[in-house]
């Protein structure tokens, strides 16, 4: 990328992923008791895991992205 700032799709996945932690404090307080460690780790896990992709995936590149079509490379990749 051409820019020092963060791609739109990142700063929207690293949100997302702060999630897991409001999810794992909401079902704490909604049951009134403390999740086992194993048990809050698990579920930590697994809601980053699918927050940071539902994120990343849906949030479209902003214009300062760059974002080339791979229809438009014509060759093999460059390294």
């Amino acid at each position: 990328m051409a820019t020092d700032k963060t791609a739109r799709k990142v700063t929207a996945a690293t949100a997302a992923a702060s999630v897991a932690v409001l999810v794992v404090f909401g079902i704490e307080a909604f049951s009134g008791n403390a999740l086992p460690d194993h048990i809050a780790a698990a579920v930590t896990t697994i809601v980053t895991g699918l927050a940071t992709w539902v994120a990343g995936y849906y949030t479209p590149p902003a214009p300062r992205d760059q974002v080339v079509s791979a229809t438009d490379v014509v060759g093999p990749p460059t390294v």
